[in-house]
Formats: structure tokens, C-alpha cells, sequence
């Protein structure tokens, strides 16, 4: 995950470059949650930004907006669909569910609003799953193959008592080739089929918006963005002749561990070579905190270690790089985690992250003895109760208490990269990642 640094909290002294994060009002953007009836949350988007890289489809007839918690689709062509689909990939059993809307709806007219799930593609080439209701009170089920081959309803059916303005909340739920559509919480249909991207592969989910012949026009909004599933079971014990061994990444394949790597146009976050590279990139004006963890279920307690390289062509200006633990989010998708970060500065500070309040120092920068940015250096940080300790290269060079951030009964943790203003960049590469019982 990533998130701009606004500059109304900037210093202007910029040699606090450590500072300048700890000031940071930090509030995690559309992203991975915890717990949820219907299993883990996978992705949840208020609408407030485009932080998940929504790509639309079929730009020459739609125009796509993120703003004020909502999405919305102006379709501007008759007898069109324009779909939208965010940079996330998910397993194949999981329940989409969304709010949708269409303010100036009257009974009769002919637009069609859906979810789509299952698209192994992100353009006009994809074929997918279409759960939608109509602007004439009609649900229906639709499979779209391979470049549109075959795009045609299947499955349909009358909506009770549908009023065309009011908002609907959709719901599709997948479990192998077996699907069920509800709509305001009231089960309208069960289709089964296997003919579309039935591979096993993670793949792509949406939202859609359309016309049919005789509408030439639909302005329709969708809010309360959410998937759960299953999250990947992380390795949580891989060293079987280290009983204290609680999680052990060698950063091969992603998916083992449940890491959501993925490319913005701020930031980028991909496994190559057995590593993890993080990489925030100019022109941000304000700047990038790049942050991505595994999907792996940890206690308060831990002794975290990783190796991480500092790329010198690719780093440049003001950039850090760090790790989070006892990383959690509430059910707003606000933030909380400590982060042990090292400065290119020779520097290393520690900082309490709080949800969509201000982060908190609680160790300001301090200078490292003998340290060199040229090389590749081991950072470890231990949590005990309300006590931390801070090692580099093996040796301490601090520690901290603090007890500020509420009990939950299981963490993740975060790597992290940071670069400071528009005009750096930072590039680490994360290797040997041990979480171990302190």
C-alpha cells in the first residue's frame, strides 16, 4: 500500500527529512482489512481516491470518476458497456458486494448496473462473469468469453418491488462453478457454470455500466466497494529444526504468503530473484510511503530481521526504508503499525502510526555509528509488551517504549520504502525475512 505525503504537515526546515513522516497525517487508503463476517476482507474502497489503480474499459463511450466516496460511470452512447477493474487479483470463491445507485433514475429507463468477477484480463480481450440489475427492474446473469465472443444473458429474472433511484446493494458469491446473486440482502438467483476462465488462476474483479438500445445515456454510481474470501495460509512454521521460528519469507512466488504486489504510478512493489523490491518513484510533489506485508497471522511478540540493499542508481535525494510491526486495520481502513525506518541519512527513528490521526515520533532520528548506505545492512527490531529494541548489522542501536496502540488478537507486519519529495526516489530490495519468537 501506498499514500502521498500532504504538505500541510511538512516542515519547512527540510534537513528534518526524518521528521517530515512522523508529521505525516496518515490515513491508509482502500486496502486490506481484517476480520469480516463473510470471511477476510480482501479489498474494501471507499471511493476517496484512486488508490487501487481502477482501469476503465471503453473510454471512447464513458467517462470514469472517483471522488467523495463514490465511483461513477457517465455512459454517453447507446447500446454500450464500460467496465472498471481495480489492480488486485483474488482467488476464485470470494462474495463482491457493492452499493449501486442512479440518481436520476425513472421507472423504464434502460441502463443496466453490475458487478463482474473472474476477468482474466483488464481490457476489450477479457471474458468474465456479470451479476446486473436493470434500469427496467430485471436481474440478470451474463457471461461474456474471450474478446466477446460470446456476451449474452443466461440466467434472469424480476426484482420485487424495484424502485430504479433508490440505492441497491448487489452481492455475488462464488464457490467453483456455482454462483449466487442477491440483491438488498434478499437471494434472487443460484447459476452454474464453468465455461469462463475456470483455470484457477487468481483473476480480476470489477463494476460495469451500460446501456441497451433506445438509452443513450446512464450517469450510475457505485460506493461500499468490498471482497471477502480467504486469505492465503502463510508458512507460519518452515524451519521445522527452529521450534522459535514463526514466519519465513525467501520471497519466490507472491501467492505462497499472500503478498500484494502490484504497480502504481507512484510506487511499485514485485518479487524478483528471491527478493522484495519496493520502489517509490519522482515527481510525487509530496511525496510516497510504499508499504506491503504478507497475509500471515503474527502475535504482539516478535523478533523481526530482513536484509535490505539500497539501490544507489535508483535511490536518490531523501528516502528510507524500514519495517512495521504489529500492523493492523480497523474497520474504516485506517492504519495502525510501529515502524522502525533507517534515513539515507545514516539515521534510524521510530514512529506509532494511528489510524487517520497524526503519527506520533516516539524515537526521534538518531545518528548510526559506522554505518554505510553503499552496502546491504540487516535491520532487526524486537516487541515485547510495551518494549522495543532496534538492531543494524547486529548491533544495538536503541530502544523504546510505548503502549499507545490498542490489543488485537493477532498482526501482520510491513515492509517498508519511503522517498521524501518530488524529486527523490527510493528502491529496496528485502531479503532473508525471519519472524521468530522473541
Amino acid at each position: 500500500m501506498y499514500r502521498r505525503i500532504p504538505p500541510r504537515l511538512i516542515r519547512t526546515t527540510i534537513i528534518f527529512l526524518a521528521v517530515i513522516l512522523s508529521l505525516t497525517a496518515f490515513r491508509l487508503p482502500s486496502a486490506i482489512r481484517s476480520a469480516a463476517a463473510q470471511g477476510d476482507v480482501l479489498l474494501s474502497d471507499q471511493f476517496q481516491d484512486n488508490t487501487n489503480n481502477w482501469k476503465l474499459t471503453g473510454t471512447k463511450s464513458a467517462k470514469m470518476t472517483i471522488q467523495d466516496g463514490a465511483i461513477t460511470f457517465d455512459v454517453a452512447k447507446e447500446n454500450v458497456a464500460s467496465w472498471a477493474t481495480p489492480e488486485v487479483q483474488f482467488p476464485d470463491d470470494i462474495d463482491v458486494s457493492v452499493d449501486a445507485t442512479v440518481p436520476e433514475a425513472v421507472a423504464g429507463q434502460k441502463w443496466n448496473a453490475a458487478i463482474i468477477i473472474r476477468a482474466d484480463l483488464r481490457d476489450t480481450d477479457s471474458g468474465f462473469y456479470q451479476f446486473e440489475i436493470t434500469g427496467e427492474g430485471q436481474w440478470n446473469f451474463v457471461v461474456r468469453t474471450a474478446k466477446g465472443a460470446k456476451y449474452e444473458t443466461v440466467k434472469s429474472g424480476t426484482i420485487k418491488s424495484f424502485q430504479p433511484a433508490d440505492p441497491h446493494t448487489l452481492l455475488v458469491s462464488a464457490r467453483g462453478t456455482t454462483f449466487v446473486f442477491s440483491i438488498d440482502a434478499k437471494e434472487v438467483g443460484t447459476f452454474s457454470d464453468s465455461s469462463v476462465n475456470n483455470d484457477g488462476a487468481d483473476k480480476y474483479v470489477g463494476l460495469l455500466a451500460g446501456t441497451f438500445t433506445g438509452e443513450s445515456s446512464a450517469s450510475i454510481q457505485f460506493s461500499n466497494f468490498s471482497v471477502t474470501g480467504t486469505k492465503p495460509t502463510p508458512t507460519l512454521s518452515v524451519d521445522a529444526g527452529n521450534n522459535s521460528i514463526l514466519f519465513k519469507e525467501d520471497f519466490s512466488d507472491p501467492k505462497t504468503n499472500g503478498w500484494p504486489t502490484k504497480t502504481s504510478k507512484t510506487s511499485s512493489a514485485a518479487f524478483a530473484d528471491n527478493s522484495l523490491i519496493i520502489k517509490t518513484f519522482k515527481g510525487t510533489k509530496d511525496g510516497i510511503l510504499r508499504w506491503i506485508g504478507p497475509a500471515a497471522d503474527l502475535p504482539a511478540d516478535v523478533d523481526v530481521t530482513v536484509t535490505v540493499d539500497a539501490d544507489e542508481k535508483l535511490s536518490v535525494g531523501s528516502y528510507s526504508y524500514g519495517v512495521g510491526v504489529r500492523y493492523y486495520a480497523n474497520k474504516n481502513n485506517d492504519a495502525y503499525f510501529y515502524l522502525f525506518q533507517v534515513l539515507n541519512t545514516g539515521e534510524w527513528m521510530f514512529t506509532r502510526y494511528n489510524g487517520a490521526d497524526d503519527p506520533v515520533v516516539v524515537v526521534e532520528r538518531t545518528k548510526i555509528k559506522s554505518f554505510s548506505n553503499k552496502v546491504a545492512n540487516k535491520i532487526n527490531i524486537t516487541a515485547v509488551g510495551n518494549h522495543f529494541e532496534f538492531f543494524i548489522n547486529n548491533k544495538k542501536v536503541g530502544e523504546a517504549d510505548d503502549d499507545q496502540l490498542e490489543v488485537q488478537k493477532s498482526y501482520t507486519l510491513v515492509l517498508t520504502a519511503t522517498c521524501f519529495d518530488e524529486k527523490s526516489s527510493a528502491a529496496a530490495t528485502f531479503t532473508g525475512l525471519v519472524v521468530a519468537i522473541p
